[in-house]
């Protein structure tokens, strides 16, 4: 008939689209957008390729404590697998790998804190991975709240909170005091990028570039933070470091700004600092990001080219698929199915309430010497007449209890298609409900798959 015939069509198509809508919004986007960023690389020769990853920030059961135990678990598992989806490749984190690593909490807690972070940032064998303390990580200032064992378990799990790398004879340093002191005793001629976790002073109010998606840095401090070093400090950092570029994290967005070191001799250098987005997609901004760092070794550089490149990368906005996308596509799928059901209940009464006709039976041809049943009575064998009203095939009803308690019954009933065979007299509204389901499954499924796969890689 036609009416199943189209009712299967539009369920399995619903099926087809779930299926793709979920491979696609929870895998396929985001290795698009891995895969449609590209080093900047303006040699020939491969130059030394550096990832940075600002503020991950892996949130615990101390992040969002008031939205109660099965949001927070909720909202921890939804970011931990945001990350898996965005995690490729990395050298240099710069600061606040946990957001409640500085607080005090039992010794195994902690383990199965970083443990978390370890299985979602995966590095493969031979790549090296650097670290940057941050305030999340170690603390800033005094509280109560804060572990006085953070600095040391930082160093256990994490390394030296400062040091000096030298990757395609460029210098990349981690600011402290002794290295400070260190580098001044020392003779340099590699050019120096500094890493900061905290970004540099720059005038309040000062533009971020078009890439921001609002505000700009300001000037502010509080318990546990700090939003930019202070002037003095910035100006002691860069004049005696003399940085070629400067990278920096915390504030969560994306931010360029040039600064303007004064030289006792000839022009002012510009030293650019870049602040790198957060890869997490709970820090309030719409989409994180990372950035990548091409450094040019001393055999391809020349005066007038740059010895190092870098360029920003931006990541799918889970939480709009969430909001924007899923939300849309299933009020349009109830729709469907409920609009679907709906006509099909309307054929099916206009069909059961119209008066019956001959054509509802196939031509018979009467021999002549029968009379008409509506004459007389015959009494010719053969012949009879039923009073009364048209009777119609009677059809067991499934109960609605048992469709939960025989669920594997029912689910071979829909892959079957005998669903409207064994609903043909239940409501609508029962009907489109077993439709969801019979839908929603297959998308369901495929989420977990796409979730185990993420888990397990």
């Amino acid at each position: 008939m036609a009416i199943p015939s189209r009712h299967r069509a539009v369920v399995n198509g619903l099926r087809i689209f779930w299926v793709l809508a979920i491979l696609w919004y929870e895998l396929g986007i985001f290795s698009a957008s891995v895969r449609w960023c590209n080093w900047p690389d303006p040699y020939l020769h491969l130059p030394a390729h550096i990832l940075l990853v600002a503020d991950p920030q892996i949130v615990d059961r101390h992040s969002y404590s008031s939205r109660g135990p099965l949001l927070s678990y909720l909202t921890r598992v939804l970011v931990d697998l945001n990350l898996r989806k965005n995690w490729r490749i990395l050298s240099y984190f710069l600061g606040d790998m946990m957001d409640n690593g500085r607080y005090a909490m039992p010794e195994e807690e902690y383990e199965d804190y970083y443990q978390r972070f370890s299985d979602i940032f995966r590095v493969t064998d031979g790549i090296p991975v650097y670290f940057i303390a941050g305030n999340h990580d170690t603390g800033l200032g005094i509280s109560s709240q804060f572990s006085d064992e953070a600095r040391s378990r930082y160093s256990a799990h994490f390394g030296t909170p400062n040091k000096v790398i030298s990757i395609a004879n460029h210098s990349l340093h981690k600011y402290c005091k002794e290295l400070h002191l260190m580098f001044l005793k020392e003779q340099h001629t590699d050019p120096v990028i500094l890493f900061s976790h905290i970004p540099l002073n720059r005038p309040d109010g000062k533009g971020c570039g078009p890439l921001r998606e609002k505000g700009s840095i300001r000037p502010g401090v509080g318990l546990g933070y700090q939003n930019m070093l202070e002037k003095k400090s910035s100006q002691r950092l860069l004049e005696s470091f003399k940085p070629v570029a400067v990278f920096s994290g915390d504030d969560h967005d994306y931010c360029e700004h040039t600064h303007q070191l004064l030289s006792p001799r000839g022009q002012p250098q510009m030293v650019r600092e870049v602040t790198v987005k957060t890869i997490s997609m709970v820090m309030n901004v719409q989409r994180p990001g990372f950035q990548l760092l091409s450094l040019a070794p001393s055999d391809l550089r020349t005066d007038s080219k740059h010895t190092y490149f870098d360029t920003p990368c931006l990541l799918p906005d889970q939480l709009r698929i969430y909001l924007n996308t899923y939300i849309p596509f299933l009020a349009l799928s109830l729709l469907v199915v409920f609009g679907m059901n709906v006509q099909n209940e309307t054929r099916s009464s206009h069909l059961k309430n119209r008066p019956i006709s001959s054509q509802d039976f196939p031509m018979i041809d009467r021999h002549p010497d029968i009379e008409d049943p509506s004459i007389g009575s015959s009494s010719s064998p053969g012949w009879f007449i039923l009073e009364g009203q048209r009777r119609r095939p009677k059809v067991d009803r499934l109960p609605v209890s048992e469709w939960f308690k025989r669920p594997k019954e029912a689910l071979l009933c829909f892959c079957s298609g005998r669903t409207r065979t064994v609903l043909r007299r239940q409501s609508w509204l029962w009907a489109s409900l077993l439709d969801v389901w019979s839908i929603a499954i297959f998308p369901l499924c495929t989420f977990a798959l796409v979730t185990w796969w993420l888990m397990s890689n």
